[in-house]
């Protein structure tokens, strides 16, 4: 072969232009795609043909056929014709002769014709703008429904089924399409894809854009989009006032809430209380890219950045023998990217974090330094000092009441970073657990015909006992 001309035929008979025509009857060899398509007949009459109909039937697969295809192609001699239906490049083996053409040095020339998706377009009346995909090609992307779509080459209901449960997806089962096969199209709902009937080569789905507000699902591109809008011009008097500090208070509380969800282990509450952290994030990125601070993309990049330096076991040729290796290594990482000595990293802990959560990071930060008990045993010795240094202040001044009770719950904290246990989970239990047996003590001394404020703490302590028995059996 010394040239290559991909000719798009068009879908019907006489959609053959004058261009091709000349160069189909000029060349030196004509190849079509199928001898079922609408054009064999008028080509035939301008020259010998040659189809790939065997290769067809004969390919396990798509990869596997594009490549027979070709070298069928690029086995004849002199200028070769390849002709397919639609514009010359909805074919994916007319898309790959093109780039095999190209690597080879062999002059190549498209020649188009009426592509599929044009024709389906036009047939359902639809004019707006549309992202074309075959079938086969829409199976590795995701099509936005915020655009018209067009789905070409749905040729057996096997592939409508598989590109049904694709779209459905992205839009809701009911979702109004166009079904165009042979110039002729029908109004169905999405879910009805494969139960047309009748499928061939010509077969195409036509999906209108969806409005903004009526989307099945979304995506983070699309929660941008919102924020982008409530923080407008004309966008929520509330949102456009917020700050970097005013949002502060609401990011603390929605992580509050997704720990909640996960004590309570509610999958569906976790999901959406992840959402609101996400907009906190998303909201901050907003107003970061108002004042030109950064932006979203900013965040993800950083975070990805950090991700990657920071598992040199994952993204390099560090080895670890587990888990403590990696926190070890990380905070050694950590170190180093902000030039911290080991007093800086301490500092670093932040005050606005609650009381118990700070101690059990300081703790731990002391711990990468090397400044630690050895074992549990020894933390809860420290524990029994601060207890007795604590009861020797309660008769003198509460400011060392206070200094000394710090220095008890401090010891504490460090007993449970031993055991593995975060304290303020576990004093949320405790707390949790003091009002769960409370409400059964009233509940039980209410049975009795009692009034909780009635009982002696001698009394208050058998009903104590009592729920506590009942909650271990």
């Amino acid at each position: 072969m010394d040239r290559l001309y991909i000719i798009g035929c068009g879908i019907a008979a006489d959609d053959l232009t004058k261009r091709a025509e000349e160069a189909i009857a000029r060349c030196d060899s004509a190849v079509l795609q199928t001898e079922r398509m609408p054009a064999h007949k008028q080509i035939s009459a301008l020259r010998e043909v040659l189809t790939c109909d065997e290769l067809y039937r004969q390919a396990q697969d798509f990869d596997a056929l594009a490549e027979t295809v070709c070298d069928f192609i690029f086995s004849q001699e002199g200028s070769v014709c390849y002709c397919v239906m639609g514009s010359g490049l909805d074919d994916t083996c007319a898309a790959y002769a093109l780039k095999t053409a190209r690597s080879r040095d062999i002059p190549v020339q498209v020649i188009p014709g009426v592509s599929l998706a044009d024709s389906a377009c036009a047939c359902c009346g639809y004019t707006g703008a549309t992202v074309s995909f075959t079938a086969f090609e829409l199976m590795d992307r995701r099509p936005d429904p915020k655009n018209g779509l067009c789905v070409t080459s749905i040729d057996d209901a096997l592939l409508a089924g598989r590109v049904k449960c694709r779209l459905t997806d992205i839009y809701d089962d009911e979702q109004k399409a166009y079904f165009c096969i042979d110039g002729v199209q029908s109004e169905i709902m999405l879910c009805e894809l494969d139960r047309q009937g009748k499928y061939n080569h010509t077969a195409c789905l036509v999906i209108e854009p969806v409005p903004f507000e009526k989307l099945a699902s979304y995506n983070t591109g699309d929660l941008l989009d919102i924020m982008e809008r409530l923080r407008g011009f004309d966008g929520c008097p509330w949102d456009r006032e917020q700050t970097h500090q005013t949002l502060v208070r609401y990011l603390i509380e929605e992580s509050y809430e997704v720990a909640d969800a996960v004590e309570k282990k509610d999958d569906f509450a976790l999901a959406d209380e992840l959402g609101d952290v996400l907009l906190q994030v998303v909201f901050h990125a907003q107003i970061g890219t108002e004042h030109s601070e950064f932006d979203y993309h900013d965040v993800v990049n950083a975070i990805c950045r950090k991700m990657i330096k920071r598992h040199p076991h994952i993204f390099a040729d560090v080895h670890v023998s587990g888990s403590a290796e990696v926190l070890t290594n990380w905070e050694s990482i950590k170190r180093q990217e902000r030039g911290q000595s080991d007093s800086d990293v301490l500092r670093s802990v932040p005050r606005s974090f609650p009381a118990l959560m700070r101690a059990e990071k300081v703790g731990d930060k002391a711990r990468h330094a090397g400044f630690d008990f050895a074992d549990v045993q020894d933390a809860l010795k420290k524990l029994e000092e601060e207890t007795k240094e604590f009861a020797a202040e309660l008769d003198r001044s509460s400011e060392r009441q206070e200094e000394e009770f710090g220095d008890l719950l401090f010891a504490a904290v460090n007993v449970a970073r031993k055991c593995g246990i975060q304290p303020e989970l576990a004093l949320n239990r405790a707390a949790d657990k003091f009002v769960r047996r409370f409400c059964a003590v009233e509940a039980a001394a209410e049975k009795d015909g009692r009034h909780l404020r009635e009982l002696d703490m001698e009394q208050f302590d058998r009903y104590w006992e009592t729920v506590k028995l009942q909650e271990k059996k």
